[in-house]
């Protein structure tokens, strides 16, 4: 299944895109989505073990299984002042 997945701030930098698509087996967990992106763009990889999760607005745990037709987004730990 091909997920669309929307990226934020250092995640969104390091690929250089908003939005990428992700193809992940039916039945995959966030966990493998990460790790899918990761193989992908190898210059994020480092980020995704700190970066959360959100599905339709909603943050989800790393075990969730991602489902067909919902926005995913990824946000990596931010800091500032």
């Amino acid at each position: 299944m091909r997920v669309s997945v929307r990226l934020f701030a250092g995640l969104r930098d390091a690929v250089g895109a908003r939005v990428v698509v992700v193809e992940v087996p039916e039945g995959a967990s966030v966990a493998l989505l990460k790790a899918r992106l990761g193989e992908e763009y190898p210059a994020v990889s480092a980020m995704l073990g700190t970066a959360v999760c959100a599905m339709d607005d909603e943050y989800v745990r790393s075990d969730e299984l991602v489902r067909e037709h919902v926005e995913v987004a990824l946000i990596p730990p931010v800091s500032g002042g």
